[in-house]
């Protein structure tokens, strides 16, 4: 096994981890877990589509060079200053409370940072939507992941068609977020 340094955590000193998967093989094992991570980008690819996040080649050269700019360094500090802005109206949220749960808030915290960093455009307004129905579409794709026969989403079977109705109402929010970011003719977004 692995034995894990203090680190400054006193609780997980001299604990011991037993690697499972990794042999004597390592290459073999590695070789496994880069197969397992193409099959989650193929899967992945029904709800992200054709994105950054799991295209490869020169799409993913060309989809790479269109952001890139929205991360330059002189971009980034501005952006630093909406994040904590995020930060302090989420704060001040919790002031009012004697109790605090932390993932829903950590959720908005993420989706208010996103919105407003990345896309110019305040979407905690859609959470709740999305957070309706994200949990289905993710399943929905771990399941149909972990299938031993892959059917195709189209096909008219309950859980696919809960999967595409989840999938109407992800691309509803992402119209309705377009929609409001061209309206507001803000520059310098991945939109």
């Amino acid at each position: 096994g692995v034995e894990l340094a203090a680190g400054g955590d006193e609780e997980l000193a001299g604990v011991e981890l037993d690697l499972v998967g990794v042999g004597p093989d390592v290459d073999a094992a590695g070789a496994c877990l880069d197969e397992r991570l193409e099959l989650l980008g193929v899967e992945l690819r029904l709800i992200l589509g054709q994105g950054l996040l799991v295209s490869e080649g020169d799409l993913w050269k060309r989809q790479r060079k269109l952001e890139q700019p929205v991360f330059h360094r002189d971009r980034m500090e501005a952006k630093a200053a909406v994040m904590s802005a995020c930060v302090e109206s989420m704060l001040e949220r919790w002031r009012a409370r004697t109790e605090v749960d932390l993932v829903p808030e950590m959720m908005r915290l993420a989706f208010d940072i996103v919105g407003r960093t990345l896309m110019g455009a305040d979407i905690v307004g859609e959470m709740e939507e999305v957070e309706r129905v994200l949990a289905d579409a993710v399943e929905f794709v771990y399941r149909h992941m972990e299938a031993p026969i892959k059917l195709p989403p189209k096909l008219p079977i309950r859980t696919h068609r809960r999967f595409r109705e989840c999938m109407r109402v992800l691309e509803g929010v992402v119209d309705r977020v377009i929609a409001h970011h061209r309206a507001s003719g803000e520059a310098g977004t991945l939109l």
